[in-house]
């Protein structure tokens, strides 16, 4: 994305360049104005002129370049910002979400169902909409230069409600699972099954109402990417397993297979299931 920026800025400074070199088109500006108000001489300030055309575009360009690299630190540094997502992928300058082994995943911390909840439910307002920032950066960069070790998700958990994900979503092919927390009574489960358009319907049969879900530190990886707090002051989580791994049909024959998206729909946000939960 820099060397785009810095592309632009060398044609710009190069049209500027021309224009500048034309003596028909630089005037003393301060110069003229002072004499056309009659000033005296005495009060005129020539410390104020810059007499080369080149040191001013030198100045503006500086000026620019500043102004731009500063810029593209802080679209690089906040992709959870659509605009910035946006743009990112535009120059390509973002990888789609990696699928990771179980031994190359990020080092993170465990945490079940009641440390989830204690963890997030003691948040104000503005540390959750900070941390909720960081969760899903770290996942868009997939997880370079994180601060701080990555919150996986276990423990023991029944789906209660699932349905496919389509464009209108954050991911927008695969399915969603909501699930209780079998030992507490705060914490709900929104786990995310990324997957391709033609396993979707495939993924949502699988996730039927009381289908167990049980997430083990050895075996798996599934990351906290957002916190929502309810008024009744229960807490759910939105997770995404990093393996994407491959899983067994339940009702029939075969099996699928979890994808990282190509491509989020930012603008979409978390959590997935936004109209309430009734469990």
């Amino acid at each position: 994305m820099l060397r785009g920026i810095i592309a632009w800025l060398t044609s710009l400074t190069s049209s500027a360049r021309t224009a500048l070199d034309s003596p028909s088109r630089v005037r003393d500006t301060a110069f003229v104005a002072q004499n056309e108000l009659g000033l005296p001489a005495a009060s005129r300030r020539p410390w104020l002129r810059i007499k080369s055309p080149r040191l001013i575009l030198a100045l503006v360009s500086i000026v620019l370049f500043f102004s731009l690299f500063a810029l593209n630190i802080y679209v690089v540094g906040r992709p959870e910002r659509p605009f910035n997502y946006a743009l990112l992928n535009r120059f390509k300058q973002l990888d789609r979400p990696k699928r990771f082994g179980l031994g190359a995943a990020p080092a993170g911390e465990f945490f079940d169902a009641n440390e989830l909840h204690d963890r997030y439910a003691a948040m104000n307002e503005t540390e959750l909409i900070r941390a909720n920032a960081e969760l899903l950066r770290s996942y868009l960069q997939n997880f370079r230069g994180s601060r701080r070790f990555v919150s996986y998700a276990i423990g023991r958990y029944t789906i209660f409600a699932a349905r496919e994900l389509n464009q209108n979503d954050i991911f927008p092919s695969g399915a969603v699972a909501l699930a209780k927390a079998l030992d507490c009574n705060g914490l709900i489960l929104e786990h995310v099954f990324p997957a391709d358009v033609e396993a979707t319907p495939v993924v949502k049969r699988t996730l039927q109402n009381g289908l167990e879900i049980n997430l083990q530190s050895g075996l798996d990886r599934s990351v906290v990417i957002h916190i929502e707090r309810l008024t009744d002051g229960r807490v759910i989580i939105t997770a995404v397993p990093l393996l994407y791994g491959t899983y067994t049909v339940t009702s029939g024959v075969g099996t699928f297979q979890l994808e990282p998206p190509l491509r989020l729909n930012i603008e979409a946000g978390l959590p997935l299931f936004k109209g309430g939960v009734q469990d």
